[in-house]
């Protein structure tokens, strides 16, 4: 293929690729939304669990962009330490409220909060077929498969397949 003059480059696999939205994770497990949704479209590209963590929030949280957290409902303190940095959407498990303080915060941080009454192991269970819900069809992949495309295969690669 190289010597037909046909640019050859391997891409590495790209969660982006495979991500859902927001607003899909939320309908996939039946929640409700807390607040007026906000980024609904934002994608999210993995789910960590906000158990009892041994790091601080921001070493634990901080370590990956475009992330659900499922967590209690009554656990403001993991709440707190998850809405920084990479984190698109939070789930609430169980019965109760969040409290005023993590409602004035996610909306401050354009963090939806969204709710579910199972608890959290149920929650993560439910999971189970959301990847299905991904396209690769959307203005926002297109986009992040041709970044892919250009920082694996060069710009001028890239071009002379186009032209």
């Amino acid at each position: 293929i190289g010597r037909q003059s046909v640019p050859v480059a391997v891409i590495p696999e790209s969660r982006g690729m495979l991500s859902v939205t927001v607003e899909q994770l939320a309908e996939h497990i039946g929640g409700q939304w807390v607040l007026d949704p906000v980024n609904t479209d934002a994608p999210v590209e993995r789910v960590m669990i906000g158990g009892n963590i041994l790091d601080e929030g921001p070493t634990y949280f901080g370590r990956y962009a475009n992330q659900a957290v499922i967590t209690r409902v009554e656990r403001p303190d993991i709440q707190m330490a998850c809405m920084g940095g990479g984190t698109r959407c939070l789930v609430l498990t169980g019965p109760g409220e969040p409290t005023e303080y993590i409602k004035a915060e996610a909306l401050q941080r354009e963090v939806p909060l969204i709710q579910v009454r199972t608890n959290t192991h149920d929650t993560a269970e439910s999971l189970s077929g959301l990847l299905d819900k991904a396209d690769a069809r959307t203005a926002a992949k297109a986009a992040h498969f041709a970044e892919l495309l250009e920082r694996w295969m060069g710009a001028d690669s890239v071009n002379s397949l186009l032209s």
